[in-house]
């Protein structure tokens, strides 16, 4: 699990830089001790018509504890078909709030504990809200959750959550998203779909995309859209859909600030970065700088081969590989914008991210005559390393032009992308002595 920090400062310009060295001193310490202990208590159900007795899609749901109605801990929404699962931090009692347009405000009281780490609420039925002719008052928080026929919106800013996680865990909770435990994103069940970054396409996730999600906080990310049926403007022929991520731009107003943010994990990964703002005159920038070590705990597998083959040679073989792969990547965007006029913007943009994990592979191979255990007649180790080197630039130019007609834009871009890919591999084998026979056709002591 994740433990972030994050420190916000406004009127940067304002500090000289030993000050602002001195603050990220400060942070630093505390980045290196902090951590999760990962329990997490699950609360599911499905919302339901009163009258119709249909499901009703994409409603928010809030957790607020018993004790402070005030406070939301948790936000999260339920499918196309009212489906929801809601995770809470620590054992207690809470209220699921459920909220839906047009539809009565639902409350429905819980308590998970060490015994009761799942609840199922089952039904929770919605009734159409009441209106009075005489006085109508209207109170209700923003929907995290906005369906369009076009397009699904997930509004990461009413999430209480996106202040301490990272985007992969957003995806989690958009409509039609999935994340698996390897952390492979698929659309709709389908992997044949494309990321854009504000719009527009970029190869900014080519590469180890869950690894590169799981690297950016969720602080930098204004919304998620999921968008079922691409037009012609986003040039996307021939896929599933569209996740476009839609960071937090430049304010209208003069000024500058920025936000320092930390992760560590359990695991021994952690990382830092900074995102920035800048408004002045008719020039503004907004941008962000990642780095982010992550390290996953080796991996074991164990895997054996038979064959039917009459006379084959070594029909039964057996290997025991240990694999570690650390991978310490970095990640930058920026958008640069001048305004010539009201009508007239010109927009420079790039992203940049790398990656070089490091692979360690240690396995020892067993060959045997016969199925019988006792028959093995040969036997090796292998070490090996992997060095890889991955990432992307993306750079574009726009200029877009507006008319006095709502709606009514013209704009003409140029992107260059480049995406270098490096592997370099070395293994070493070792024969053990007290097995004699002759090794298998082709494996040398040593191999790049």
């Amino acid at each position: 699990m994740i433990k972030r920090f994050t420190f916000v400062m406004n009127n940067i310009a304002q500090l000289s830089m030993k000050k602002w060295l001195l603050v990220a001193l400060m942070i630093v310490p505390a980045l290196a001790f902090a951590q999760n202990d990962g329990v997490r208590f699950a609360v599911t159900g499905q919302a339901i018509d009163s009258i119709t007795g249909e499901t009703i899609p994409y409603v928010t749901c809030s957790i607020v504890p018993v004790a402070n109605s005030k406070l939301v801990v948790s936000r999260f929404a339920s499918d196309a078909d009212g489906k929801f699962t809601g995770l809470v931090k620590s054992s207690g009692k809470y209220i699921l709030v459920i909220n839906y347009v047009g539809k009565q405000t639902a409350h429905k009281a819980f308590a998970v504990d060490a015994s009761n780490r799942q609840i199922d609420l089952g039904k929770v039925l919605l009734t159409d809200s009441k209106q009075s002719l005489k006085e109508v008052s209207v109170v209700a928080s923003r929907p995290l959750i906005k369906a369009d026929p076009d397009k699904v919106t997930y509004d990461a800013q009413q999430d209480p959550e996106a202040k301490s996680s990272n985007v992969l865990e957003l995806l989690r909770k958009v409509p039609m998203v999935t994340v698996d435990g390897q952390d492979n994103v698929q659309l709709k069940g389908s992997s044949n779909f494309k990321f854009f970054l504000n719009g527009k396409p970029t190869n900014m996730f080519s590469n180890n995309p869950g690894v590169i999600l799981k690297s950016i906080p969720s602080n930098v990310v204004k919304h998620i859209e999921v968008i079922t049926n691409p037009g012609a403007k986003y040039d996307a022929e021939g896929v599933g859909g569209i996740i476009n991520i839609v960071t937090v731009q430049q304010s209208s107003t003069e000024g500058f600030s920025a936000t320092v943010n930390g992760q560590t994990t359990t695991r021994g990964s952690y990382g830092g970065g900074i995102n920035m703002m800048l408004q002045k005159g008719k020039f503004s920038f907004s941008g962000n700088y990642t780095y982010n070590y992550n390290k996953q705990f080796p991996v074991t597998t164990t895997s054996e081969r038979q064959s039917f083959v009459a006379n084959a040679p070594y029909p039964f073989a057996r290997q025991v590989a240990t694999v570690a792969m650390p991978t310490p990547m970095q990640l930058g965007s920026g958008q640069l914008s001048y305004e010539v006029d009201t009508l007239n913007l010109l927009t420079f943009s790039f992203n940049r991210n790398v990656g070089r994990p490091k692979s360690t592979t240690n396995a020892l191979t067993e060959d045997y005559g016969s199925t019988d255990a006792s028959q093995k007649v040969f036997e090796y180790t292998q070490s090996s390393l992997q060095h890889q080197s991955w990432g992307s630039t993306d750079l574009g130019l726009d200029y877009q032009r507006s008319f006095k007609k709502k709606g009514e834009t013209l704009t003409l871009s140029y992107k260059l992308s480049n995406t270098p890919n490096n592997s370099n591999f070395e293994a070493t084998n070792t024969l053990n002595p007290a097995y004699v026979a002759k090794p298998q056709f082709g494996l040398s002591q040593s191999s790049k």
